[in-house]
């Protein structure tokens, strides 16, 4: 089985290692896609430096490799697969945006646009989508209308899945 981390995952670390570890133990594998990856280090090198302190990229790359987090390259393979399940689930330009519209206005607590205005928020669907082909759960914090039907679940049931009592 592959877990696949949401970036809102990647704050949780206690719970991350105690999944890895799970997961490691099973056979499993837990990986980060990387735009969660890149989202993640932008996260963290704004808190950093909000702190006065200087960002150091080894330090979050020392947490992956000591539970042996996999980041997945997005390349043009997987770009591919990406566009199509997002076609499939989205076949009218109409739908696409309308998903958009609606998690825009359940995240951020505003009326939906009825002007047919896209909403830019995407990245949610470019992590989960490249996956649907495979055998994997997609771990995340968000219960938001992009996951509806997909079977994501949260860190607590990830753990549980990997075996951990």
């Amino acid at each position: 089985m592959i877990f696949v981390l949401d970036t809102n995952v990647l704050w949780k670390t206690r719970e991350l290692a105690q999944l890895a570890a799970a997961a490691k133990r099973q056979g499993h594998s837990v990986e980060v896609p990387a735009l969660a990856h890149a989202e993640r280090l932008a996260q963290v090198r704004r808190k950093v430096h909000q702190d006065g302190k200087t960002f150091d990229a080894a330090f979050v790359e020392a947490f992956f490799q000591t539970h042996g987090l996999q980041v997945v390259p997005f390349d043009k393979a997987l770009a591919e697969r990406c566009a199509e399940s997002l076609a499939q689930r989205y076949p009218e330009k109409e739908h696409w945006h309308a998903a958009r519209r609606a998690r825009c206005a359940l995240r951020f607590q505003l009326p939906q646009d009825d002007a047919g205005k896209p909403c830019p928020a995407t990245v949610d669907w470019y992590l989960y989508a490249p996956y649907e082909a495979a055998p994997f759960v997609f771990v995340t914090l968000d219960s938001g209308t992009e996951f509806a039907g997909t079977g994501a679940v949260s860190l607590d049931s990830a753990i549980r899945l990997a075996g951990e009592p």
